[in-house]
């Protein structure tokens, strides 16, 4: 559910960076999220289908609240306040996956863990790069 969330909230997040922000490199960044989360939500909504799971059908109420302040501001503004929340959203993405990679009990779940990893610990550090 954890992971879903956050995988919506990025593909949210990812749009509205395309529309509003002023950089250009925000902008290949905010393309280059909507590419890999969505593409880990496909993998991890077809994980949770075989196995049983549910997935979020949306993003949580702080997740909410995070995209509502993000929605008003164009520009620079933007810029420094998705670069935030994308920082602060990767560390907990990278902490979450860690621990599930490390001793989740499902092994599908697990294995997905563990190969999306890498790429959440690189958008964390394009994300501290903006």
């Amino acid at each position: 559910m954890a992971a879903s969330a956050a995988g919506d909230t990025e593909i949210i997040a990812a749009r509205l960076a395309q529309a509003q922000a002023q950089s250009a490199k925000v902008k290949s960044f905010a393309a280059t999220m909507l590419r890999d989360h969505t593409k880990a939500n496909e993998e991890l909504k077809h994980i949770a289908q075989k196995d049983g799971y549910t997935v979020s059908a949306s993003p949580t109420q702080e997740q909410e609240s995070a995209l509502a302040k993000l929605r008003p501001l164009h520009g620079k503004e933007f810029d420094t306040a998705y670069a935030q929340m994308m920082v602060s959203d990767h560390r907990e993405a990278v902490a979450l996956f860690q621990a599930e990679s490390t001793s989740g009990s499902d092994e599908d779940l697990k294995a997905f863990a563990t190969q999306t990893l890498p790429v959440l610990q690189h958008h964390l550090a394009l994300a501290n790069a903006l």
